[in-house]
C-alpha cells in the first residue's frame, strides 16, 4: 500500500480525452491512476459498434452498385473485433500497468447488481433522486454499468490499494448521490473516497506539477564551513611551503 492518491477515471472521462496516456502522465507523482476493467470493456464495446457500422455501410455500398464497381472488405468483423480487443487491451495495460481494476463476474455479484436494481441503490438513481413525482412514469433500470464499477472499487479497495481514492466521473448516478455512496465506500472498505466530476482532474494534474517542482526546489541546505579551521590549514600549507626552519652559511 503506497502513500499515493488513487485515482479512478470513469468512461465518459475516457471518451472526453482522446490522447489518453498524455493526460494520464500528468499526474506526475503524487497520485496513482486507476482504470476499471468495465470501462475497457465498454470501450472495446462502443469500438466494436463503430466498426460494425462501417462494414455494414461498406456491404450495402457493395449491393448498391453491383454491376457497376467492386468494393472488397480487406477484413471480416470477426476479425477486426478481435483486432480491436488486443490492441484496446494493450493501450490501458501500457497506460495503467496493474492499476486496472478487474471485473467481477462471479454469480454473487450479478446477484447483488439485480438487488440493488430492484431497490434503486445508488448508483442506480430512484425516482425521489430523479424528481420523480408520485404516481409519475419511474425512473429506467439505467446504472447496471455503473453499479458493476462501484461493486469492482469496493471489492478491490476492501483488500487493497491506497488509503484514499479519487472517483472522476461525470455521471449523475455517481455524483448526484455521492453523499451516500461515499459513506458505502467508507463502511466496506474503511477507506476514504471523492467523488468528483471530470473537469477536477485539471485541478489535480495543476496541484501534482506544483508539488513536484516544490520538492525539487527544495534541497537540504548543509552547514556553512568553518572559516577559522579552513584558514588554519592554508597557514600551515604556506608555511610548509615557503618557510624554514634553519639555515646554513651557503644560504640554504
Amino acid at each position: 500500500m503506497s502513500d499515493k492518491v488513487a485515482v479512478v477515471v470513469d468512461t465518459n472521462f475516457i471518451i472526453q480525452n482522446q490522447k489518453l496516456d498524455k493526460k494520464i502522465a500528468e499526474l506526475q507523482d503524487m497520485y496513482l491512476p486507476y482504470v476499471t476493467e468495465v470501462s475497457v470493456e465498454e470501450r472495446i464495446a462502443q469500438q466494436c459498434k463503430e466498426a460494425k457500422v462501417k462494414i455494414e455501410s461498406i456491404q450495402k455500398v457493395q449491393d448498391d452498385y453491383r454491376g457497376i464497381a467492386t468494393v472488397k472488405l480487406i477484413t471480416s468483423y470477426d476479425r477486426r473485433t478481435k483486432e480491436i480487443r488486443t490492441e484496446v487491451q494493450a493501450a490501458y495495460k501500457k497506460t495503467f500497468g496493474a492499476c486496472i481494476i478487474p471485473l467481477l463476474r462471479d454469480s454473487d455479484t450479478y446477484a447483488e447488481v439485480l438487488e440493488r436494481a430492484f431497490v434503486k441503490t445508488p448508483p442506480f438513481i430512484s425516482d425521489e433522486a430523479a424528481g420523480v413525482k408520485p404516481g409519475g412514469k419511474s425512473t429506467s433500470d439505467k446504472g447496471f454499468k455503473d453499479s458493476l464499477i462501484w461493486l469492482s472499487m469496493l471489492h478491490y479497495f476492501k483488500d487493497s490499494g491506497e488509503k484514499r481514492v479519487i472517483f472522476i466521473s461525470d455521471d449523475n448516478g455517481f455524483r448526484n448521490q455521492s453523499t451516500i455512496l461515499c459513506a458505502e465506500f467508507k463502511k466496506i472498505t474503511g477507506k476514504e473516497i471523492e467523488i468528483r466530476e471530470n473537469s477536477y482532474f485539471r485541478e489535480l494534474c495543476q496541484k501534482s506539477t506544483t508539488d513536484s517542482e516544490e520538492k525539487k526546489n527544495t534541497s537540504i541546505k548543509e552547514p556553512l564551513p568553518d572559516v577559522r579551521s579552513i584558514r588554519e590549514r592554508i597557514n600551515a600549507v604556506v608555511n610548509a611551503i615557503c618557510g624554514f626552519e634553519d639555515e646554513d652559511s651557503w644560504g640554504e
